[in-house]
């Protein structure tokens, strides 16, 4: 018995030698290659205004695989890696198994069960992709610790000018819901997502709560960051007054607000960008800091819940 289930693991094992060494190897990863690129194009078709489970698995792969923001497109320094390496290795199986494919025009049946084969693998990789990307984790995600994390501190206090030349403080909007962040201009990496998680948002609140809302977002560049590239800056993600303000000034100004929102900046001379982190803070009707958040899924759905708490809290306090 032992004998038998050894010969039957050395045919095992000697089809398994063959298949990688014949040009049928090469043809299933030629054709495994081929059928990711056009999955891959497939998912970047998708229209951006499509909705569903479909929709939002096409705008996450966007956003985390290629860097993706409303401004700037898909970053080509996250593309060109993800196509290139799928497409050296099939310069690669061609240099190694192209002189063995003269015989695929007399194998047919036997390529199309190598490109079978190829297609059911990118197809279980594809499925993967969906389910796990479709609101990943959805039904055991943390529930918002809404009274745990809520504060009641000393908002910061400061007074910078808009994008429209309007002088512009958290005070200015006692009784409704602020947001303080910062982003600028020049920021190719987060300061788009930073952008578009909050007017994503926003986006999800009725016209009744965004009225009561106000973005003031601080510019970390103040000597690049003028008015008018602010207004340019403001007109490419679609937001404007009353609710989204871009804010600038004198740079010790600037230095004291972006230092009391909690926002960190190191110039970064290799690099030639800002390095800094991410942040969000959330006001109160009565002034006060209620949450802080960064950007990310989970921060995205618990700043809306945030949002959505504040907007329902009556205030100001006399």
């Amino acid at each position: 018995m032992a004998t038998l289930r050894s010969r039957r693991l050395i045919r095992g094992t000697a089809h398994v030698r063959r298949f990688f060494r014949s040009w049928r190897f090469g043809v299933f990863s030629l054709a495994t290659v081929i059928l990711y690129h056009l999955l891959l194009g497939a998912i970047l078709l998708v229209p951006q205004t499509a909705s569903g489970p479909l929709g939002d698995f096409a705008q996450d792969f966007r956003r985390w695989c290629l860097d993706y923001d409303d401004a700037q497109g898909i970053n080509p320094a996250f593309l060109i890696p993800l196509v290139l390496g799928p497409l050296m290795l099939g310069l690669i199986t061609t240099a190694i198994y192209g002189s063995q494919w003269r015989k695929v025009l007399r194998r047919r049946r036997a390529m199309l069960h190598c490109v079978a084969g190829a297609a059911v693998v990118v197809a279980a990789v594809g499925a993967g992709l969906f389910l796990v990307g479709i609101n990943p984790g959805e039904t055991q995600a943390p529930q918002f610790p809404a009274q745990r994390l809520r504060t009641h501190m000393q908002a910061p206090d400061f007074r910078l000018t808009n994008q429209v030349g309007q002088p512009i403080a958290a005070s200015d909007f006692r009784g409704d819901v602020v947001v303080l962040t910062g982003v600028y201009a020049r920021c190719g990496a987060t300061c788009p997502l930073v952008l578009a998680q909050i007017k994503r948002v926003t986006s999800r609140l009725t016209q009744a709560q965004q009225a009561q809302v106000h973005i003031l977002a601080v510019t970390l560049d103040p000597e690049h960051d003028t008015q008018a590239v602010l207004t340019e800056l403001a007109a490419s993600h679609g937001v404007s007054p009353p609710t989204f303000h871009m804010l600038t000034g004198p740079s010790r100004d600037v230095g004291t607000a972006l230092s009391q929102i909690g926002i960190l900046r190191t110039w970064n001379a290799e690099r030639g960008v800002i390095d800094h982190n991410n942040v969000f803070l959330v006001l109160d009707r009565d002034g006060a800091l209620a949450y802080r958040f960064s950007i990310g899924d989970l921060q995205e759905r618990w700043m809306l819940e945030a949002l959505q708490l504040l907007l329902a809290e009556t205030g100001p306090k006399p």
